[in-house]
């Protein structure tokens, strides 16, 4: 008997640290060729391809999942909106030839319902699988929080990094997992980040030839527009031909009336390439994590 009940009480705890698993109800047509769980989605741009509407908690992190690929229009930069109550949040993320996941997340202050929409810089038709919505639990987010982070076995820079300061469509998903160059560098698709918390973004990185670059992490402003004092971090890094530990270390303010861009409840992390240097660069087994 007590071990029955110590069983019961430890699924009853696993259970409250699990994710809270949302049914989307998905707006797409299905896919005609009977694959189950497919959907077809059509991306053009200025004109958002409505995928699911679906009721939300206040005051909660959402990861939103999914894989897609394109069947006609070629490659393509895609966007993603999330609008919840007067914010949208619109993510970017790189549309192939191949399936490919992609994670969202986001934060919804107050709203009683999430817009998930579609749209893209071309037109193009594509198809959807595996979308999923969780509310995250607080365990969860003290997880290393950027998927598919180890690049190890060669084959692809994580599609969630692309290049900053250079062509929006120029994402990282080539062969090579080992490319920066002076004119701009790689960003991480947005983080979450919770008020008056500590985070530490680390890694390994080696470069061919001495380089330095900047590690930057800032704060990403409700619909992208910036209110009020700007808060950054921005540590640079000497790289050389063996691989070196990074670690950044930071704390987030509390106060959102002198910071409103935390109302956003997220972060972005920058590399970036110093006084036009050059370099064949790798990284491995990048975290964001919560204290």
């Amino acid at each position: 008997m007590i071990k029955q009940s110590l069983m019961g009480f430890i699924l009853l705890a696993v259970s409250a640290l699990s994710a809270d698993n949302i049914a989307l109800p998905i707006n797409l047509p299905a896919d005609g060729e009977g694959e189950s769980g497919v959907y077809m989605v059509r991306l053009t741009f200025g004109a958002p391809q409505s995928v699911a509407e679906v009721a939300v908690k206040p005051r909660t992190y959402y990861q939103l999942s999914w894989e897609a690929k394109i069947v006609a229009g070629g490659p393509l930069l895609a966007d993603c909106a999330v609008k919840t109550g007067d914010n949208t949040l619109v993510t970017k993320w790189p549309a192939g030839d191949d399936w490919s996941k992609t994670r969202v997340y986001f934060y919804n202050d107050s709203a009683a319902v999430a817009e998930i929409a579609f749209a893209a810089d071309a037109a193009g038709q594509g198809k959807l699988r595996s979308m999923t919505l969780e509310a995250m639990t607080p365990a969860m987010l003290t997880h290393n929080l950027i998927f598919a982070a180890g690049f190890e076995d060669g084959k692809l820079f994580a599609d969630w990094w692309k290049k900053t300061y250079a062509a929006e469509t120029d994402f990282i998903n080539d062969p090579v997992n080992d490319w920066l160059d002076g004119n701009c560098g790689v960003e991480v698709l947005t983080l979450p980040a919770a008020p008056g918390k500590g985070y530490t973004v680390s890694f390994w990185a080696k470069s061919d030839r001495d380089v330095n670059v900047t590690a930057l992490v800032n704060l990403l402003p409700p619909g992208n527009v910036h209110a009020g004092k700007h808060f950054f971090v921005r540590k640079p890094l000497h790289l050389s031909s063996e691989w070196r530990h990074r670690e950044i270390e930071f704390m987030l303010p509390k106060d959102t009336a002198e910071y409103p861009d935390l109302q956003s409840h997220l972060v972005q992390v920058l590399l970036i390439a110093k006084d036009w240097q050059t370099g064949q660069i790798r990284f491995e087994h990048i975290q964001f994590r919560r204290w």
